[in-house]
């Protein structure tokens, strides 16, 4: 079962996609980081994973505009509850590996973004808490539909024993698509309405796609073995691209993953 939230501009992964307009597009790399947070940090929702996307060869965007999405899939992971005044670890979380919880947020490319090459940078956030909130709501369908199954207990473990401590999640396994969308006037038909996409989180008249990539993330081997010694710290997940449109292997046409 694949629960879905969309967010219009809401970041714990730092994937870097190169990706540029129909005539020009190119990517070099990627590379995704779960960012450090401290307790401040998580009061002010800046404990989170960041997907940036780094486009090229835009032009003029005020003409056509062109917006940035990401639809991330996430498929393992463990939530902890942290006592921000002790720094200590409640426990050792809520793993879950049966999971599979998709959010997507976009992001429009303003003129101010793109440098004089054509390249811009696009940072889309997913805070702890929209991941958590996620989360929940998957486990409540897993439950509802299956009282008999793991998500049940994995449901009655995810609330902290003490108020005050805060829950926070380490995700270990995950697939991310990123999507350039462009309201060319040039195109027939043209059918693609950025800003009410970016509304209503529905990009599917904005097709064909400028480009997709999509890739498939894993924590490190350490990260694997404890979870726990790596809330709220910064770590580096090991990515292998999937599918890319500008080299042929195709993206999911549905927006979001999974992926080939």
């Amino acid at each position: 079962m694949v629960s879905k939230i969309i967010m219009r501009s809401i970041l714990a992964v730092s994937l870097v996609f190169f990706m540029g307009t129909t005539v020009r597009a190119t990517i070099s790399g990627t590379s995704t980081t779960q960012t450090s947070c401290t307790s401040k940090n998580h009061l002010l929702g800046l404990c989170s994973i960041n997907v940036e996307g780094i486009l090229k060869g835009l032009g003029n965007v005020t003409k056509d505009p062109t917006a940035f999405t990401v639809a991330v899939l996430i498929e393992g992971g463990s939530v902890f509850c942290k006592n921000p005044a002790g720094n200590s670890i409640e426990g050792n979380g809520v793993p879950f590996t049966e999971l599979q919880v998709e959010l997507s947020a976009s992001d429009l490319i303003d003129a101010n973004q793109i440098s004089r090459n054509g390249k811009a940078l696009s940072d889309i956030p997913f805070h702890d808490d929209v991941l958590i909130q996620a989360i929940e709501a998957a486990l409540t369908a897993q439950c509802d539909a299956d009282p008999q199954s793991d998500a049940c207990t994995q449901l009655e473990q995810l609330p902290c024993q003490h108020s005050n401590w805060v829950q926070t999640v380490v995700l270990t396994k995950l697939q991310v698509l990123g999507q350039q969308f462009t309201d060319d006037s040039k195109t027939e038909p043209n059918t693609c309405d950025i800003d009410a996409a970016l509304i209503s989180g529905d990009f599917s008249n904005c097709l064909p796609r400028a480009d997709a990539l999509g890739t498939k993330c894993d924590a490190p081997a350490a990260v694997l073995a404890d979870p726990k010694s790596f809330v709220w710290k910064a770590f580096t997940y090991a990515c292998t691209e999937s599918c890319h449109n500008k080299t042929g292997t195709i993206c999911p046409d549905d927006l979001s993953p999974p992926l080939p």
